[in-house]
């Protein structure tokens, strides 16, 4: 979303500080009597790795590590927000992540704070450091690389190459059984070593052909692999192998993953998880009662307590062996929403990377629909009757059609030339569609054909948005403003008297007024479009409207840092509508019985009944309880806080990505040495509210 370029930075010193006290009136938002409801996701994460060391239990996903020390029931952002982590691995209280290029880091203070710990991995390839696992035995920490195996034996402080017999040095699995380190690499090669990686042995004889080892599990001598041709047992540190897949046939037999918790052996296949009692001699089909998604990626355990980690519904956790499972996300919210839509008592909302998921139950629990559009960026929902349609903007798959709640979906392109899909519309029972080429098609049939009707719109601009009023047919042509169709879509007009921004991104109706969210803000036409005038009374000065809709009289916009707003005159005045809304960028907007849901930047769906938003709190000024300085600032700037307890800081660019995260305590400094020249949105959580500041980084 284009939003404030770095103009700051260029402010004579003298204005600065009217410009940061501006800045502070209209961005920062203390959360005290929320009338925001943040749900529990969907969940756009997908789990890599987890580790349970203490009292604290370690997620490791695409947008860095999260904590609980409450097995599960809340979640935190750990840290390293910008990177994909991979494996964890802890020596005491010691935790260690491999980071694919960006290499290993380490925390010492239960993941408050990362630090780098590369020195000696000499592999660079790509564009950093690639290392794709990572094990301990004891003091010694070993990582598997592109290049081979490095063991550090304190703390990371640097790193030796231990190669030595590995005749294929592209590690992708690493294990270790008290003196004895297992390495599957990617050659369909498994080695071991018992002198700590001085030395190594083939030990592939009587597994399968050309496939690899996926995972490696340990019951005291017993060794499992994960295969493609199924799970293997060798009770002699891999002298000779075993086949262990009764029970499991065809398509089960090829196996991601393999975990040994409780006297029972699980096995994440092809078709799903099972599990065996007897080490393998036999298998079982596990229960999926209340798992959230069947895709496991990973598992760890203690006590009594089993928990999973999935591609698509976070983590899971059971305390009866895997007979029946509950999620455990709270917080696991780190998702940008694209686009939302409502059907009956379903709320459907659209994920960036993973996408769709579906609640009936305002967001307690978020199920994923049908794994073929996570493939696609999906943009819009429209719906008439019993089918729901999918527009993507990503890799080309075009609308998608279900008939049957979300369950699965399936294409209908017949006659659409192009297949980025941006916005989709029921004008009656037609169904129009704006594409990235400026192209308009409408379909009579549900989809199962497709007429182009754009004569008179200008080509090569994105169609954001699309709305109908009656015989009126709007396009929001993103960098040509607004186009009106009388006839269907047959013949189109500009229609941008008074627009002073032609970045359209929603329409929104009250009666015969059309509303227009625009990067300057709102735009009202009373005369359908003939003439336009903006109408920000309220909004923030840098708002861009990324949403609208209407209830009756009231008119709610969405905006990309600004969190919600409240018009009851048309427009003519706005109030902030943000308490308890913990990320102010706001994508989105879905109506659902009395609530309203809000798909925001970076952390999932918040709803709040409609009627609490009807009556707008008075802000009350205030002694900020944070003060960060300097302001702008360059290398390194100052949190000052009334408060000792731990809070979170998150940093946020102006996209709505998190390029920063740390725990503090009190008054912190923090590096921002690693932030470019711009304007970031700083975010402080506690458990007494949220705060969030902008932050103004100049070089």
């Amino acid at each position: 979303m284009p939003i404030l370029a770095n103009l700051a930075c260029a402010i004579h010193a003298g204005s600065m500080r009217k410009f940061l006290l501006i800045l502070s009136l209209l961005f920062t938002t203390c959360i005290l009597n929320a009338q925001w409801q943040q749900t529990s996701g969907p969940i756009d994460v997908l789990i890599s790795s987890l580790l349970i060391n203490g009292n604290n239990l370690y997620a490791g996903t695409q947008y860095g590590i999260f904590s609980s020390s409450n097995k599960g029931s809340n979640w935190t952002l750990s840290g390293l927000a910008s990177a994909q982590v991979g494996q964890l691995t802890s020596v005491g209280k010691n935790v260690f992540a491999c980071t694919g290029n960006q290499g290993v880091y380490l925390s010492t203070d239960n993941g408050s704070s990362w630090n780098a710990v590369n020195n000696g991995i000499s592999v660079v390839k790509y564009s950093g450091y690639e290392v794709n696992t990572i094990t301990a035995s004891g003091t010694n920490v070993f990582v598997g690389t592109a290049c081979g195996v490095f063991l550090t034996n304190n703390n990371g402080s640097n790193w030796t190459k231990v190669n030595a017999g590995l005749t294929d040095t592209s590690v992708q699995v690493l294990a270790a059984n008290g003196n004895n380190l297992f390495a599957a690499t990617n050659n369909y090669g498994l080695f071991l070593s018992t002198n700590n990686g001085t030395s190594w042995s083939s030990i592939s004889a009587g597994l399968p052909e050309d496939t690899t080892v996926n995972a490696i599990a340990f019951n005291g001598n017993n060794v499992f692999v994960a295969t493609g041709g199924g799970v293997y047992l060798s009770t002699n540190n891999g002298t000779s192998w075993t086949p262990m897949y009764n029970g499991l046939t065809g398509l089960n037999r090829y196996t991601y993953n393999v975990f040994y918790f409780d006297n029972n052996l699980f096995a994440e296949t092809y078709n799903g998880l099972f599990v065996s009692n007897n080490n393998g001699s036999s298998w079982s089909k596990n229960s999926v009662n209340g798992l959230t998604d069947t895709l496991v990626s990973c598992f760890a355990g203690s006590a009594n307590n089993l928990y999973v980690g999935t591609n698509y519904g976070g983590v899971s956790l059971s305390s009866n062996n895997g007979i029946s499972w509950s999620a455990v996300n709270i917080g696991l919210t780190e998702s940008t929403i694209m686009s939302m839509g409502s059907v009956g008592s379903t709320v459907f909302a659209a994920t960036r990377y993973e996408g769709v998921y579906q609640t009936t139950d305002n967001g307690v629990n978020w199920k994923h629909t049908d794994a073929s559009l996570s493939d696609y960026g999906v943009s819009s929902f429209a719906s008439r009757g019993g089918n729901i349609f999918a527009g993507t903007n990503g890799g080309f798959g075009g609308i998608f059609l279900s008939t049957n709640n979300g369950t699965s979906w399936k294409e209908v392109n017949n006659g659409l030339t192009d297949t980025t899909i941006y916005s989709l519309i029921f004008k009656g029972d037609t169904l129009f569609t704006g594409t990235v080429s400026g192209k308009v098609f409408f379909s009579t049939n549900s989809g199962s054909s497709w007429t182009e009707a754009d004569a008179g719109l200008p080509s090569g601009y994105e169609i954001w948005a699309l709305a109908a009023n009656g015989s009126n047919l709007y396009a929001g042509v993103f960098g040509a403003g607004i186009y009106l169709s009388t006839n269907g879509g047959t013949n189109w007009t500009a229609v941008n008297t008074g627009l002073t921004s032609l970045d359209i991104y929603s329409f929104a109706f009250i009666g015969n007024t059309i509303f227009a969210g625009a990067i300057a803000g709102v735009f009202r036409s009373d005369n359908n479009g003939g003439s336009w005038i903006k109408v920000n009374n309220g909004l923030g000065a840098d708002t861009v409207e990324t949403a609208l809709i209407a209830v009756g009289n009231k008119l709610y916009a969405g905006a990309d840092f600004g969190g919600v707003y409240l018009s009851t005159d048309t427009g003519g005045s706005w109030k902030s509508l943000s308490d308890g809304l913990v990320a102010l960028g706001v994508l989105s907007f879905t109506i659902n019985g009395n609530n309203l849901y809000a798909g925001t930047f970076g952390n999932g769906v918040s709803y709040a009944p409609l009627t609490s938003l009807t009556s707008i709190p008075e802000f009350q000024a205030e002694t900020p309880q944070i003060n960060i300085y300097p302001n702008p600032a360059s290398g390194s700037f100052f949190v000052k806080s009334s408060s000792t307890d731990r809070q979170l800081l998150q940093v946020f660019d102006m996209s709505g990505r998190i390029v920063l995260s740390q725990q503090i305590f009190g008054n912190t400094s923090v590096d921002a040495s690693s932030l470019s020249q711009g304007i970031y949105n700083v975010r402080i959580s506690c458990t007494t509210g949220v705060e969030n500041q902008r932050l103004v980084i100049c070089r």
